[in-house]
């Protein structure tokens, strides 16, 4: 039971520095990107998480960026890391 109530704490105090984690980079980002006269829009995915800002607005290279999501996509259904292009 101890040691259970060990693991579940460890699991814990991990989950809320990652949680923190991206806290704190969004608002480095957000700080950074705060005063300049751009449109700025950040996504940055890792794993299954994501951070996004300014995501609402429209960019007019968009489409050239979803090209690389779009190639890179399918390694996620390929079990062996291949892109599925044969």
């Amino acid at each position: 039971m101890n040691m259970t109530k060990t693991l579940l704490s460890v699991m814990l105090c991990c989950c809320c520095s990652i949680m923190a984690f991206g806290q704190n980079m969004t608002q480095e980002i957000e700080k950074i990107i705060k005063g300049k006269q751009a449109s700025v829009g950040v996504a940055i995915i890792h794993n299954d998480d994501i951070i996004a800002i300014a995501n609402e607005d429209k960019y007019p290279t968009m489409s050239v960026f979803k090209f690389h999501i779009a190639v890179e996509k399918p390694r996620d259904f390929d079990p062996f890391g291949h892109a599925g292009f044969a």
